[in-house]
């Protein structure tokens, strides 16, 4: 996967705790209809995707083969943006942690977004 070439719309980062939810939203997000002029808006700023699809989501979407850290890499590399699956395990899982902190190190100006699903987003973890 070569860096630039954007593949997804966004890479979920969630805890292996939370997979239904995660399998549920990323089925959301991909069926989810935008209106014609977030379309032509999207068209107008020249916005690499025009849905939020296709989503990467580790455990149907991971290259086979290879280390981790370097196939995950490859894979935010190729993410246009971040979402975070909030809840009380992905706060304790550490990596979710290690992909938001590779993501934002390597793409600063690429949007990270919390889908807060579960637990207070204003308590300290």
């Amino acid at each position: 996967m070569a860096l630039g070439e954007l593949q997804f719309a966004a890479f979920l980062s969630y805890s292996r705790q939370d997979k239904r939810l995660a399998q549920w939203l990323v089925r959301a997000l991909e069926e989810l209809r935008l209106p014609r002029r977030t379309i032509a808006d999207l068209q107008a700023r020249q916005a690499p995707f025009l849905a939020a699809r296709p989503i990467f989501r580790d455990e149907q979407d991971m290259p086979v083969g290879g280390a981790i850290p370097e196939k995950l890499a490859g894979v935010l590399d190729v993410s246009a943006a971040m979402i975070v699956l909030c809840t009380p395990a992905s706060t304790q899982s550490a990596w979710v942690k290690e992909e938001i902190e590779r993501f934002a190190e390597r793409h600063p100006h690429r949007p990270i977004i919390a889908a807060v699903a579960e637990g207070d987003p204003d308590a300290d973890a």
